[in-house]
């Protein structure tokens, strides 16, 4: 016996369960039913095999997923569009909606997420990066044309002619839906092309390296060594430099402390392997986030480099960023913004070795700004440590170039990094933070407890990262599991019943 139809019938269309073998609706793979909606869209003249003309009505036949109410809204959403589009044919001068290109769309939901403070300008810039390489293939598509194979297509090219990670290609069609989903919501588009593409899986594999507890050690040794050195040469080189005044007779302003760098990049790093806080909250440290009494350092800011547009607006007031310095490009400057996510926002405990060397940089630091009795540009100033002051200062004693730090650190093709001094010619400045987290998390730490010394969003986020390196505490539970079962048998033992779960 032919199974019924089941369809729902109205006006001008229809709304039909699409079943599967076994009688039942399908649904896809988030739940939603499935249906498929007609709608008559008007009539039109073919001539059949005996030559006559045949009048027959022109049907759009969309699936969809969703409850049957949101398809009796889709499939009024489907009238409607094909109603405009013969309006806009009669009135071609008109422009409406559905003639907005993928680019149109793409600046109207950036503007639209800017608005909100959804997510931080460099993120914004990234997103718009990876809207424009699938821009090049339809970007002046009008974005109701876009089709499902479009978007396959285009990023299938844009992987294969840039060689991007698979990683990369997932944040791409991510956005790129996120735009068509936009565009849906504002009534734009109908059907979102990119709702059954399947994602390109990100690489699970991340190769992120962490010292070994004697590789700190031996890290923790050197950096001794070498900040009394790097405070030796400073006072040695003073004594040089109030030689060479009385010589000539005279004491000349300066501007600037070369030593002050050395020493400042040498604790930078101390303070990275100590808390793995990342660069730009560390060198965003003022005086008045390290509290020497409570033992306590509060990271409320981060230091960056930000391009400077044409636009002077483009400093993203609303994303909280304070200019501090122009860099010597006029391309460029340093800018104050807050921690890469909210969590970010914490408080640290530090232990005593690393805040005895930052009380001494500290009283050395205030000392040294003494002998700075002109600005950059030779004006007169009374340069004094206070409260605002950065930690990590440069040799102005202002905010530090996080680009210089890195040059210091990596090295240049003409000058060896301070990591090859160190032994670790590889090793990354981020790579203090990895350290932190598998050490902590190693050593019986609880994953909440890492999560907040690290700012993650997420405690989820942390162990995504991290939980693959603690290899102790997996040896650990399976000691535990093999004594339990080790353990002599009792007859007249508990059974504990559990209920049945995943």
């Amino acid at each position: 016996m032919a199974r019924s139809k089941q369809r729902e019938t109205y006006g001008n269309g229809s709304i039909s369960p699409i079943l599967g073998k076994d009688g039942k609706q399908k649904r896809d793979r988030e739940g939603r039913p499935i249906w498929r909606i007609a709608v008559t869209v008007g009539s039109e003249e073919s001539v059949d095999k005996n030559g006559r003309k045949v009048k027959r009505q022109k049907r759009i036949q969309r699936n969809f997923r969703g409850t049957l109410k949101d398809a009796r809204k889709f499939s009024q959403e489907l009238h409607e569009e094909y109603e405009t589009a013969k309006e806009e044919q009669s009135q071609p001068e008109q422009k409406q909606h559905r003639e907005e290109t993928f680019i149109d769309v793409c600046k109207e939901w950036e503007e639209d997420m800017r608005f909100g403070k959804v997510c931080n300008a460099y993120k914004l810039k990234s997103y718009a990066t990876h809207l424009s390489y699938m821009a090049e293939h339809f970007g002046h598509k009008p974005i109701a044309q876009v089709t499902e194979e479009d978007v396959r297509e285009a990023l299938r090219k844009t992987v294969r002619s840039r060689h991007l990670s698979d990683t990369t290609a997932h944040v791409i069609f991510a956005v790129t839906k996120r735009v068509f989903t936009f565009a849906r919501k504002k009534g734009k588009i109908t059907v979102n092309p990119c709702e059954d593409l399947r994602a390109p899986r990100p690489n699970e594999l991340v190769d992120r390296n962490s010292l070994q507890p004697e590789e700190c050690a031996l890290i923790r040794a050197t950096l001794d060594r070498d900040e009394k050195e790097a405070y030796a040469a400073f006072r040695e080189k003073e004594q040089r430099q109030r030689g060479y005044d009385r010589f000539k007779g005279s004491d000349d302003d300066r501007a600037s402390l070369r030593g002050l760098v050395e020493i400042s990049n040498i604790l930078a790093v101390r303070l990275m392997l100590a808390t793995g806080m990342r660069r730009g909250e560390v060198l965003g440290l003022a005086w008045s986030a390290v509290n020497f009494a409570t033992k306590q350092i509060k990271v409320v800011q981060a230091l960056a480099i930000q391009k400077i547009e044409d636009d002077e607006d483009s400093l993203d007031d609303e994303m909280q960023r304070i200019e501090v310095k122009r860099l010597r490009s006029g391309k460029s400057c340093l800018v104050i913004k807050r921690p890469k996510t909210k969590k970010g926002i914490r408080t640290l405990f530090v232990d005593d070795d690393t805040l005895a060397h930052l009380r001494e940089w500290k009283k050395f630091q205030a000392r040294a700004f003494r002998l700075i009795r002109i600005d950059e540009d030779g004006n007169a100033i009374d340069l004094k440590q206070t409260r605002n002051t950065p930690v990590f200062c440069s040799s102005h004693g202002g905010w530090y170039d996080p680009s210089h730090l890195n040059r210091w650190w990596a090295g240049t093709p003409y000058r060896e990094g301070y990591r090859e001094k160190l032994g670790f010619p590889d090793l990354k400045l981020h790579e203090f933070r990895h350290t932190q987290a598998t050490m902590l998390l190693g050593n019986g730490v609880d994953v909440k407890t890492v999560q907040t010394r690290l700012g993650h969003a997420k405690s989820s986020h942390t162990l995504d990262l991290y939980a693959h390196a603690i290899p102790a505490n997996d040896q650990a539970a399976a000691n535990i599991m093999a004594s339990i079962c080790a353990a002599p048998a009792t007859p007249n033992g508990t059974i504990i019943k559990l209920n049945q779960s995943a």
